[in-house]
């Protein structure tokens, strides 16, 4: 079964996202800042993160910066859902795998979510 990380600081968003991946099929953790998307990463290693960009304690480029930084994270694939376009530039310097602006409707962002997931092994232990 696939991890994935879904980072998004707008609530009703993030239960839409989780419940709708985790009817997919995925295991799904959750964090609604930067901050504690960054304390997840600590200990766990998903095969997706699903990321907001704009949020209260940051923004999701730390984010990415913090995957890109971690060897544990090397296999971790990012996927920008975000409500302005003024960050692709900056996600895809960071070699982000989509970058998408919301709205985004649920059957795509779980249509490539199976689709990135399927592309490389299952998440490690």
């Amino acid at each position: 079964m696939a991890k994935v990380l879904v980072v998004e600081d707008d609530r009703d968003l993030l239960y839409i996202y989780q419940t709708a991946l985790a009817q997919a099929g995925f295991e799904v953790e959750t964090a609604s800042s930067g901050s504690i998307a960054q304390a997840v990463l600590q200990r766990a290693t998903p095969d997706l993160v699903i990321l907001d960009m704009m949020m209260p304690d940051g923004n999701g480029i730390d984010v990415i910066d913090y995957i890109r930084a971690c060897p544990h994270l090397a296999q971790t694939q990012v996927v920008v859902v975000t409500a302005n376009d003024r960050w692709e530039a900056q996600t895809e310097q960071r070699n982000v795998e989509f970058f998408l602006v919301k709205p985004v409707t649920l059957r795509d962002l779980v249509a490539l979510s199976k689709r990135l997931t399927q592309r490389r092994p299952a998440s490690r232990p």
